[in-house]
């Protein structure tokens, strides 16, 4: 029968895909393909280590493709030579599983790092248990377990449960933890800065990105270690958006690009070039979201390839899992103590794991920390403000959480109210987060944050270390790092920055270029406060500052041209706006490119 499948071998990270036109049911492709897998211990161990070879040997081979030039990047055809080295691959290999769609009806990975092989990336079982003869009758089995219907003891051994226990931590973290004298905070997330453009921009785009990435995202979730390339990647992307800071978040015109046509067999485009503006030459490289394209000499990826570095004034320590009180507190000293190691005594750091993190400032020998908030929502993906796609539907709108500040301001005292800056947090709670181990509760906790004391003296009611509500995590995040860079930065004086008064900077500084804009945001508060309020893209679009309204997209020509919406996934034939990608990371030809969007030029067209 034409039943159309894909099956594929994945090793260190990256997925190799074939193409199956006939009979691609378990019965038929499934049952082949788990017959290559042999059934005695030692067959399985040389079979497992000749494919593994088999697969390094290839993705030697497929450097060719991925190793980019600028100087030739411009007016290739697709490349021959390039598309044989592919052989009968049907696309070119990512860190991400080959997925079942309306013309792929069966998916099957062979899966060599965690040696597991999978049907529809929700069936798993250990290749080393599996056989031809027993694999189809496993199958109503485990779709039984997959959907909640077999506890982890009911399944046959080869069966891979999903019941994942960390490993036991050797040490006690709490004497460490008790000896920085912990405080926990809450942070803030309500302030001037949700009406800036920056502000506006990077929310969209971070929403957008969450949204697109959704499957991407819960493959990074499933890696076995911080280190791993997928959960470094999606890190880092968050931190990016979070920043809000044109140095790490850009929106560069199709215009000032050019598409690599070389390696087009499968993919409109995997890498572009931007364009310096002057000489309209290639001057940086980026490339696809996970793509593994890069200029000879630097790694294929955007993120740091340490799980610990500075970021923003801050420093990022990524960690597998926080999940029990014992790994909070031990990622909270292991945080702090890197970052004493670096020399500082007085900083701040975000912990990410992916769906939690936890924010800090230490000085001094003592810590305040929040408690562990979750990313994405206690149910999964974090419930995100409605991004307009093909196939993805409007999410509702988050419940306002309950002991949020309403106008942004702070109330305190003012010395209060400077420390809850520095920190990017409202409120401050004291008592120490000690106690016995356990996993995440089931059940919801009542809206709001409670104090650490009165964690301790009713455990039962809520937990003094996490916070199990869907919290506003973009405007947490985005807080944290404008407290974090503020803090680098000279107090605002009165008067005036230099020889001419403040309002003169002022209104100059809105009329500067990109280059300019991103300089002056490092040079004091005050200058940082007045170059926040204008966002620069490209082609003569930005968006700018209203009090007491949202900001605004102005075209040098047009003038006003709507709010900042635009449209997603635009039409190369329409000719009616200016066409956009989203780039994040560092501008180094490590960088990546996201999503195009078009801005109608329309002074109406932009409004909802």
């Amino acid at each position: 029968m034409g039943t159309r499948g894909l099956y594929a071998y994945r090793w260190r990270g990256r997925y190799y895909v074939y193409y199956n036109h006939w009979d691609s049911y378990p019965s038929g492709l499934g049952k082949s393909l788990a017959s290559y897998i042999p059934s005695n211990p030692e067959r399985y161990q040389d079979w497992l280590q000749r494919t593994r070879s088999n697969y390094s040997t290839l993705a030697n081979k497929l450097e060719r493709i991925f190793t980019v030039s600028l100087e030739d990047f411009a007016g290739q055809e697709p490349d021959g030579e390039a598309h044989d080295l592919l052989g009968d691959l049907h696309s070119l290999p990512n860190c991400l599983p080959p997925q079942a769609d309306v013309m792929i009806e069966w998916v099957y990975v062979f899966d060599l790092d965690r040696e597991l092989f999978s049907v529809q990336n929700c069936c798993f079982f250990h290749m080393s248990k599996i056989s031809s003869q027993t694999f189809e009758d496993l199958m109503e089995q485990s779709q039984e377990y997959w959907f909640g219907n077999l506890s982890d003891s009911e399944v046959h051994e080869s069966i891979a449960t999903g019941d994942i226990r960390p490993t036991t931590l050797t040490h006690n973290p709490s004497p460490a933890f008790l000896q920085m004298t912990p405080t926990t905070i809450n942070p803030r997330h309500e302030s001037k800065l949700n009406h800036m453009p920056a502000y506006e921009a990077c929310e969209f785009l971070y929403n957008t990105f969450i949204s697109y990435h959704k499957d991407e995202l819960l493959e990074a979730l499933n890696s076995r270690a911080e280190s791993d390339f997928l959960f470094r990647q999606f890190a880092f992307a968050v931190l990016c958006f979070a920043s809000c800071s044109p140095e790490w978040v850009r929106l560069v015109s199709t215009s000032n690009m050019l598409h690599n046509k070389r390696y087009s067999r499968y993919q409109a485009w995997t890498c572009a070039a931007i364009l310096d503006i002057q000489s309209r030459k290639p001057k940086e490289l980026v490339t696809q979201f996970l793509q593994n394209f890069h200029i000879e000499g630097k790694e294929a990826r955007s993120a740091p390839e340490s799980t610990s570095y500075w970021f923003c004034g801050a420093l990022v320590y990524l960690r597998r899992d926080i999940i029990s009180r014992e790994r909070f507190q031990d990622a909270i000293v292991s945080a702090v103590e890197k970052g004493k190691a670096d020399g500082r005594t007085h900083f701040h750091a975000i912990i990410i794991s992916l769906k939690h993190f936890i924010l800090l400032k230490f000085n001094n020998g003592n810590v305040e920390h929040t408690k562990r908030l979750n990313i994405y929502g206690s149910r999964g993906l974090v419930k995100t403000k409605a991004v307009q796609f093909y196939n993805l539907r409007p999410e509702e709108d988050e419940p306002k959480e309950q002991g949020e500040i309403e106008g942004g301001e702070n109330t305190k005292s003012e010395e209060n109210t400077s420390k809850g800056e520095e920190c990017g947090q409202d409120d401050r709670e004291t008592g120490s987060t000690t106690g016995s181990d356990g996993k995440e509760p089931i059940s919801e906790k009542p809206e709001g944050y409670e104090s650490a004391t009165a964690a301790q003296d009713d455990p039962k009611e809520i937990d003094d270390w996490a916070e199990e509500n869907n919290v506003a995590t973009f405007s947490i995040l985005a807080h944290f790092f404008h407290a974090t860079q503020n803090e680098t930065l000279r107090p605002s004086i009165v008067h005036n920055e230099g020889v001419f008064p403040n309002e003169i900077y002022h209104r100059i500084l809105q009329f500067v270029d990109r280059e300019t804009n991103v300089a002056c945001l490092k040079v004091s508060r005050t200058f940082r406060e007045y170059a926040s309020e204008t966002f620069i893209m490209d082609q003569g679009l930005k968006v700018i500052y209203c009090p007491g309204e949202e900001p605004v997209c102005i075209d040098d020509t047009l003038g006003d041209v709507g709010p900042f919406s635009p449209a997603l996934y635009f039409n190369d034939s329409d000719q009616s706006g200016k066409d956009f990608f989203a780039v994040f990371g560092k501008p180094d030809g490590s960088a990546s490119a996201e999503f195009g969007m078009k801005f109608r030029l329309d002074p109406e067209s932009n409004y909802i």
